[in-house]
């Protein structure tokens, strides 16, 4: 239980460093 709690918050925080990279991406393009 622990180690899968531990999977999900590693994929949610790379979830989240993805969005905020294409956010930044997107402000830089315009």
């Amino acid at each position: 239980m622990a180690k899968r709690k531990i999977i999900v918050t590693s994929s949610f925080k790379r979830d989240i460093k993805r969005r905020y990279l294409e956010l930044v991406t997107a402000e830089w393009a315009e």
